[in-house]
């Protein structure tokens, strides 16, 4: 039986990316390979600047390291789309352009997709926690995004289950849930790589070479 087409999209501040960012990633695709999927291609979304968080980088300082972090790769590519937006964009949205636009004749055509292509959102625990932040995700997004799949990232103090159970909302698609272990643990946040740049330490191995250049030659992340 033919693998299903599958494109992986992760959405964030990515303020600024980290390797934690890319391996979750690959992760996600470990996992749709082992599991009936073909990836055929994944994305990260950078938010816009109107997403109004406290400390945000402007989007094209973003962007540009985003595209620095995955020059090497072969399969991630940056969608600058959402950080041009000049009023913030719910996920859901987000992930119907991309449904939309791999879809198309033209998209699938690019890609050599014979079938429907499905188009998961690639997260952290964290996201799926913010579910039960009151008023903070419509009921009917958080349903929609997790009966269209999600694979989700542990990470470490953070309880899945228990944070889907404690949600009327999607409790009953728990099983739409892809949980992906981190078998080697990584805890790295674009908050401590942010700090380390202000307070002058060593961001080395916490995000790319061509990531750290940008970020110092455009003086970024010093206050």
């Amino acid at each position: 039986m033919a693998r299903a087409p599958l494109v992986l999209v992760e959405c964030g501040s990515f303020n600024p990316i980290t390797y934690l960012h890319l391996r979750m990633m690959e992760m996600a695709k470990d996992w749709a390979n082992r599991n009936g999927f073909f990836v055929v291609g994944g994305y990260l979304s950078p938010v816009t600047d109107a997403y109004k968080k406290k400390g945000l980088l402007e989007a094209r300082h973003r962007v540009a390291m985003c595209e620095a972090a995955v020059a090497s790769s072969d399969w991630i590519a940056v969608d600058p789309w959402e950080s041009r937006q000049p009023e913030f964009i719910r996920t859901k949205k987000t992930l119907d352009r991309f449904s939309g636009l791999v879809n198309s004749q033209e998209g699938r055509d690019h890609i050599g997709a014979q079938q429907r292509v499905q188009v998961m959102l690639v997260c952290g625990a964290d996201l799926v926690g913010s579910f039960n932040i009151p008023d903070l995700w419509s009921v009917q997004d958080m349903q929609d995004l997790v009966t269209d799949g999600i694979i989700v990232i542990e990470r470490e103090g953070q309880d899945i289950d228990a944070l889907v159970g404690a949600n009327d909302a999607i409790r009953h698609l728990r099983p739409q849930l892809k949980v992906v272990a981190q078998d080697i643990v990584n805890n790295v946040s674009s908050t401590k790589v942010r700090q380390f740049f202000r307070e002058g330490r060593s961001v080395k191995y916490l995000t790319s070479d061509r990531v750290i250049e940008y970020a110092q030659a455009n003086k970024l992340y010093l206050e």
